[in-house]
């Protein structure tokens, strides 16, 4: 396992030593932040015009898409050499974003903790928990998607 901290930040630059950019790939997540936002602005305009559910149905899925391609460019710049390095910054990523969704929603927005805990029951049709699994699965995925044989439609950072 190859996790030791980078001796100097250089976001975007693979480490010599075949360790994970933690710092690119925290930053990596800034940005999937900065996604979430612009897709949370999109949920408001459409949200007048699609039922409540519908809406949240269609931002959870646009966010995975979102989000998963986002992804895919941050491991092209940033190459996670083993599939644990991806399931720990998959597990890094889903964690830092139910901390920040949980601590923004109650303190800043003011939501109920009911009412946040109610956007991951899939029994109501809710569909963030899928979006947390999604988060998690990303790195991984985009480690298999940035391996794949070439091709023509392979290059995609």
């Amino acid at each position: 396992m190859r996790l030791p901290g980078r001796g100097a930040p250089y976001v975007g630059v693979p480490p010599a030593d075949g360790a994970v950019a933690w710092d690119a790939w925290a930053a990596g997540w800034g940005g999937a932040v900065g996604l979430a936002f612009a897709n949370a602005a999109l949920h408001r305009a459409y949200g007048e015009v699609l039922p409540e559910l519908t809406a949240d149905q269609l931002a959870g899925v646009l966010l995975l898409a979102l989000v998963l391609r986002w992804t895919v460019h941050v491991e092209g710049r940033n190459p996670l050499d083993e599939p644990r390095d991806a399931a720990l910054v998959g597990l890094a990523w889903a964690g830092a974003t139910v901390t920040f969704e949980l601590t923004f929603g109650h303190y800043v927005n003011g939501d109920s903790w009911s009412d946040l805990l109610a956007a991951y029951d899939l029994t109501k049709g809710r569909l963030w928990l899928l979006d947390v699994v999604g988060i998690a699965a990303a790195p991984a995925i985009a480690r298999w998607w940035n391996r794949r044989a070439p091709g023509p439609a392979s290059a995609v950072s």
